[in-house]
């Protein structure tokens, strides 16, 4: 969404005639400098997790080595902090806060922001201050350049010109051409989000991360124990055994580099106080509201209904 058309939309739910919308990282600060505002935003998690992804099946992120390079020399902390305005969750695995099998900053080592690790790692791989390394394009699918993970991009550029002495490039790509690509395998780099379909692990490590035949798969990465792992859990009974298998499939995924992990996502709402029934769990939460089963629950309160939408500030 643009900034303009954002900035619309915050202006509709100033003067009462829109009810509830997301905001991006672009209107956040805003959003918290207005008193009036503030007082409307809810947060919620929203078991969706943003990753950088690899052509793991050729050169040169073949080489693991390559891969958890760049993992250490991308400061995601800095990323959040600045261009996502602290909106989101640092990640350091698929699984987000809250959502079942969770483990937290468990794996956090395997792609912590090291400098120095990465120089040594890329040294490792081959490609010494990243002499010789080859001309990459990070792809992205409709970023406009004012969009949250446009910005992220180009932070993610500098970081890796400024750390490792490689230059990438850019490519924004329209998002029919870029999904028969990423399926087909044609893609070297890049920035993706994932979130969930149901509130279960498999869905977010089986689904997208067990390999499948080019053509049925986002990513060409591939790990025959992981692969086991998550055949094994998805007929296990014991829920203990179970979380085991997807633990360790956390691990094995985070220390590969399928992907590095970026942050999870929170929704960042603006809601009038009329709106009612939104249903919690016990974290703050509300995992319905994605799938629509919420439209079932929230109602206008008598606020609205006794044409009150209409309040002066």
């Amino acid at each position: 969404m643009g900034l303009l058309k954002e900035r619309a939309l915050e202006a509709g739910v100033t003067q009462n005639e829109i009810d509830a919308i997301e905001i991006s990282p672009m209107l956040y600060g805003a959003v918290q400098d207005d008193p009036r505002l503030r007082a409307q935003l809810w947060a919620y998690d929203q078991f969706s997790t943003f990753y950088m992804y690899f052509r793991t099946r050729e050169p040169p992120f073949n080489n693991l080595k390559v891969r958890q390079a760049f993992a250490h020399a991308i400061d995601k902390e800095a990323l959040i902090n600045t261009i996502l305005k602290g909106m989101y969750i640092p990640a350091s695995t698929m699984l987000p806060l809250h959502f079942p099998g969770n483990v937290g900053d468990k794996y956090q080592a395997y792609q912590r922001f090291d400098i120095e690790l990465a120089r040594q790692r890329l040294a490792e791989a081959g490609y010494p201050n990243g002499k010789g390394f080859p001309r990459i394009e990070l792809w992205l699918a409709d970023a406009t350049s004012s969009s949250a993970v446009s910005q992220t991009a180009q932070a993610i550029q500098e970081m890796l010109k400024e750390n490792l002495n490689i230059q990438i490039q850019l490519k924004n790509t329209e998002g029919g051409a870029y999904r028969a690509a990423m399926y087909n395998w044609e893609i070297p780099l890049s920035l993706i989000g994932f979130n969930y379909d149901f509130p279960d692990p498999h869905s977010m490590l089986g689904i997208i991360w067990r390999s499948q035949p080019r053509g049925y798969t986002r990513q060409d990465w591939m790990n025959p124990i992981f692969d086991r792992l998550i055949d094994r859990a998805a007929g296990e009974m014991n829920h203990e055994n179970r979380m085991q298998m997807y633990d360790e499939s956390e691990r094995i995924l985070a220390s590969d580099v399928g992907a590095v992990f970026l942050w999870h996502v929170k929704t960042h709402q603006l809601r009038k106080p009329w709106l009612k029934g939104f249903k919690q769990d016990k974290w703050g939460n509300y995992p319905n509201y994605r799938n629509g089963h919420v439209y079932y629950d929230i109602y206008i309160g008598k606020e609205a209904v006794q044409g009150k939408r209409r309040i002066s500030y």
